[in-house]
């Protein structure tokens, strides 16, 4: 008190205003402290004081001081001239209010304090001319920023955490509540001065220390409403609302107008020399002061805002919201029967009485996201209007403008028929678990048939004498290996299936099961990886696909039904492209054709469902599909899924001379080089595994070796030493050998397809984009430096968040791959930095702005239109055409523009500090580490399980044969399968094994989580 009376000002002639409860601490301000200085108390009289009657009274009995809450001050419309003193505490003190009452000659005062802090424990002189603080404490008190996610750290100036208190007024403890006292108190770590207690108390308000050393009050914890994702400081909103010409009170608070729905409500009362405000100008000023995620859904005037006993906003007592606050400026109403129907929807899902057809769902009306799906189903239910998504109301967002696109406006998209769900039927048991042995017989069989292969050519060769013996037979090995493994499954598609039709057949049958073998053959088939050759071409040919001349297919998805397969001439199918010829709906599998005409393009990450065909000269953009009934006509360019016309040309290189004699030298050279080359090189190499010393003992002594301790150990130590080397030597094989091919191919210069360029571009990227590493190293720091050894540019500096990247980035050359500083990819990014024609190709520098966050499955096009401060919804269509978007977030094929959302999150405002996030990152650095040693770990323990069953096998080779291997190939498979297993379980604690074994109470059983790095 003897403090409060010094620093105040309050004198001992002032006439200090009584009017708060004395069970509310704030009491203590206007009672004890003025009574300390000899002041005069005017006490408030029985019953509700408030605006014009507290007026009254205040200037009937001449006060000078006053002590209250902000909410109270606020209700006074008229000067107080004889009021020289006013202190304001209990609530968050709006600058308006400020603004308002602040004099010359009068001490204006914001003070805080809990009451376990005995009151009040800092304060400041407020002015007009400043942001409002809480200013600095108070002698004998101590204020620290604690770290809400550790209370045992102080946050430095600047950073916003939790307000804590020491001094020697804070409380002993609430009694009896241990509790309690263990949650709100924490030890002094810091050793503040003048704290005997040693505690510190937790306040649960929000604060920071600014620039000038005060104190700023951010709101409380506990306070703060999440709506939309977005957290919000409810007194923020009450400020701008106060600031409405008329408004004398405001306060706001959540509502749900359905479960889960949560939004905001704005409560005003008016000065009683207002008559009325348009709520129409309340809106405006709100959303021009305001994210539209702050303005209230409803606005509701009450005559006065219902106050406690502490002259606080009792939010208990509002009342709920009578309709939804809409602009109700310049009407315009329905001129169409289906703007009429459209617009009372609309009117019914906002709960107002009427829209304007011209007014915009979001800036006029409101609306949000949650609104207008609810509206979006009440056109689906009770209309025969098409449906309209959440692209269609974000691209036309009026009433006028939804209902011409639906009609054949020029903003509609073409007429999709509505997709039904279909009625599964049912599988019996009996047939699902014989088609499950079933398709593990053919397994082992086509195992056991390779192993003949492969051990008959392994103990021809081992007979060999010399080098050049060894060569000879190691090249008839690979040459008669190539020829069986290339054509057995060419025979079994013809002998098991004939030519495919269309047609449809359920799943865990005799055909599926011919089905299911024929696609596992065709794709485990060498040919498969001749993808961008010739060669490829001829083996679709050969499994029944109409393929033309001069056709590239780049894709590595190879298509099943191949006899409903037709490409045409000259055309073009990019990477990730799906064509397969079929789809499994409903438990049915269902065949169709695939139709693509001469000069068609097909660009990367696309979808060309069954019953579908591309004329002419058409083109598929990328990030696209193309469905079921669907055509592209000739000429035409279409994008989107469901594609639709565009105006963009995809076709962004042009011809080069490629004819047929270098089509052919490229393929048979790709031959020669499997056959002659890189085949018996590793067939050579194998008998050298003979000369090392474990080998030869295990030969020469059999069984005797295998049996003892000392193998075990000794194939351990062997196998720590080649995973470890083969670690090293693959990053340093693939940071040299993509340095030399990078400089056979230049930037921005067309080259012919089938030479040396092509050939070092291809292999440039078949050797970068390594799934074991990128796996190894993504979703941690290291993937950063990893993908700058491959010659990523990240910019300058890397802003390390310790997953800039996930685990399946991939490119077409790492060199022209350029990413923006502080730049965050979830997974699965791929920087289209390619480009071919049928005769040609070139690589492009292909650039992500920095500041930028992208989604999943993102191919981004070299000349994408987007630059810094971006946020790329997952799969969106990166557009290639318009000016560049900066700022703003992109979402959907083809995509449309939605707020950038995320940097005006402020929930994790408190993580963005520079010693935060580096603590924080060395904490997910240690927990990457110790994910990816467990990664190697596996890995290590799969391969010396197959190195001891290998050397077993090795024992027997002479003996057993084809067998031996076959016994090493599966026993490989099931240790390797049940290691994975194992590790799953480890890692989830064995949760789901126990959850399977204990019955289950509620009719549904407990389900395994995956757990990634």
């Amino acid at each position: 008190m003897r403090v409060a009376a010094q620093m105040y000002g309050i004198r001992e002639d002032d006439r200090v205003y009584q009017g708060l409860t004395i069970a509310f601490d704030f009491s203590v301000e206007e009672i004890w402290v003025p009574w300390l200085v000899g002041a005069t108390l005017v006490p408030k009289p029985p019953g509700a004081l408030l605006g014009l009657e507290l007026h009254e009274y205040l200037t009937a009995h001449r006060v000078t001081a006053m002590c209250c809450v902000p909410t109270l001050l606020a209700t006074l419309e008229e000067e107080l001239p004889d009021l020289r003193f006013l202190l304001v505490s209990g609530e968050a003190c709006p600058h308006d209010l400020i603004v308002r009452w602040h004099r010359e000659g009068r001490r204006f005062l914001n003070v805080y304090g809990p009451t376990e802090a005995t009151v009040t424990a800092t304060w400041t002189p407020v002015r007009p001319d400043r942001a409002v603080t809480i200013g600095v404490p108070l002698p004998t008190y101590s204020v620290v920023v604690l770290d809400p996610a550790d209370p045992g750290r102080a946050l430095p100036f600047g950073q916003v955490g939790e307000i804590g208190i020491a001094g020697v007024g804070l409380a002993a403890g609430y009694v009896g509540r241990d509790d309690l006292n263990a949650k709100a108190f924490v030890p002094d770590f810091l050793g503040l001065p003048g704290n005997p207690s040693g505690r510190i108390y937790r306040t649960g308000d929000l604060g920071r220390v600014n620039a000038d050393g005060e104190l700023e009050y951010m709101g409380r914890i506990d306070l703060q409403v999440k709506i939309r994702g977005y957290r919000i400081e409810l007194t923020e909103i009450e400020s701008v609302l106060l600031q409405v010409p008329g408004v004398a009170q405001a306060v706001v608070d959540t509502f749900e107008p359905t479960p889960g729905a949560v939004e905001l409500v704005g409560y005003y009362s008016l000065r009683h020399d207002t008559g009325e405000v348009d709520s129409a100008d309340v809106l405006a000023l709100l959303r021009d002061r305001l994210p539209p995620y702050m303005v209230p859904a409803y606005l509701e005037h009450l005559p006065v805002i219902p106050m406690t006993p502490s002259d606080k906003a009792d939010r208990k007592r509002l009342p709920p919201p009578a309709r939804r606050a809409a602009a109700d400026h310049g009407f315009l109403a329905p001129a169409t029967a289906d703007e009429e129907v459209l617009a009372g929807l609309l009117a019914e899902t906002l709960g107002v009485e009427r829209v304007s057809v011209a007014g915009d769902f979001f800036a006029d009306l409101g609306a949000n996201s949650l609104v207008l799906a609810r509206f979006a189903a009440r056109v689906r239910e009770r209309t025969a209007l098409p449906p309209p998504s959440m692209k269609d109301l974000y691209l036309n967002p009026t009433v006028e403008r939804l209902a011409a696109a639906g009609t054949g406006g020029p903003d509609r998209a073409p007429v999709r028929a509505p997709v039904r769900a279909e009625e599964v039927r049912p599988v019996r048991t009996l047939p699902y678990v014989a088609c499950g042995a079933a398709q593990l017989l053919v397994f082992v069989a086509y195992t056991c048939l390779m192993s003949v292969v492969l051990g008959t050519g392994l103990q021809w060769l081992a007979v060999a004498t010399g080098l050049v013996e060894e060569w000879l037979r190691a090249v008839v090995v690979a040459a008669g290996g190539l020829v069986v493994l290339s054509v057995l499954p060419v025979i079994a598609k013809w002998l098991l299936v004939g030519r495919w039709k269309e047609r449809e057949f359920p799943l865990w049958g005799l055909r599926y099961l011919r089905f299911w073998t024929v696609k596992v053959l065709v794709r485990a088939n060498p040919m498969a990886l001749f993808v961008g050759s010739p060669l490829y071409n001829v083996y679709l040919r050969a499994l029944g696909a109409r393929i033309g001349r001069n056709v590239v297919i780049l894709s590595r998805n190879v298509p099943v039904c191949t006899d409903l397969l037709s490409i045409g001439d000259d055309t073009v199918i990019r990477k990730d492209a799906f064509f397969n010829g079929y789809r499994a709906v409903a438990g049915r599998i269902r065949t169709g054709p695939v139709t693509l005409g001469s000069d068609v393009f097909v660009s990367e990450q696309t979808v060309l469902d069954i019953g579908t065909s591309m004329a002419d000269g058409s083109q598929l953009g990328h990030a696209s599909s193309v469905h079921t009934g669907q055509a592209v006509p000739a000429g035409e360019r279409w994008a989107g899924s469901p594609a639709e016309p565009v105006g963009v040309d995809h076709r962004a290189v042009g011809p080069a001379r490629c004819g047929r004699l270098r089509r052919f030298l490229f393929a048979a050279t790709q031959v020669l080089s499997v056959v002659l080359l890189y085949v018996p090189a590793g067939l050579v190499l194998l008998p050298l595994l003979a000369s090392f010393p474990l080998v030869v003992e295990v030969r020469a002594a059999g069984n005797e070796v295998t049996a003892t301790w000392a193998f075990f150990v000794a194939v351990l130590l062997d196998t720590v030493v080649v995973a470890v080397g083969g670690l090293l030597f693959g990053v340093v094989a693939i940071a040299v050998v993509s340095r030399v091919l990078a400089r056979c191919v230049r930037p921005d210069t067309v080259y012919p397809l089938y030479g040396f360029r092509y050939w070092a571009q291809r292999t440039l990227a078949r050797a970068t984009n390594s799934r074991f590493y990128t796996f190894l190293f993504g979703d941690s720091s290291a993937i950063v430096h990893f993908l700058r050894l491959l010659g990523y540019d990240l910019g300058t500096p890397v802003v390390q968040s310790g997953s800039n990247f996930g685990v399946e980035v991939r490119h077409e050359t790492p060199f022209l791959s350029v990413v923006g500083s502080g730049t965050m990819v979830s997974d699965g990014l791929s920087m289209m930095n390619a480009e071919f024609s049928s005769t040609s190709f070139r690589i492009r520098r292909t650039a992500l702005g920095a500041g930028c966050f992208l989604g999943n499955n993102i191919a981004y096009p070299a000349g994408g239109r987007t630059g810094a401060d971006c946020l790329l919804g997952t799969k969106v269509r990166v557009p290639l055409d318009g000016e560049v978007r900066e700022g703003v977030g992109l979402l959907g094929s083809p995509s449309f523009e939605i707020p950038r959302s995320v940097e005006r999150d402020r929930a994790f405002d408190h993580l963005k500090a520079e010693d935060v996030r580096l603590r924080r990152l060395r904490a997910k650095n240690r927990h990457n580490g110790v994910t990816a040693g467990i990664f190697l770990l596996a890995i290590l323990v799969n391969l010396y399980a197959v190195a001891v069953l290998g050397l077993f096998v090795l024992d027997h080779l002479d003996g057993l044969g084809f067998l031996a291997v076959a016994a090493w190939t599966l026993g490989s498979l099931v240790f390797g399968v049940a290691l994975l297993v194992l590790l799953e379980r480890a890692v989830t604690g064995f949760r789901a094994c126990v959850r399977s074994s204990v019955p289950s109470t509620t009719g549904r059983s407990g389900g395994t989580r995956g757990t990634g790095r």
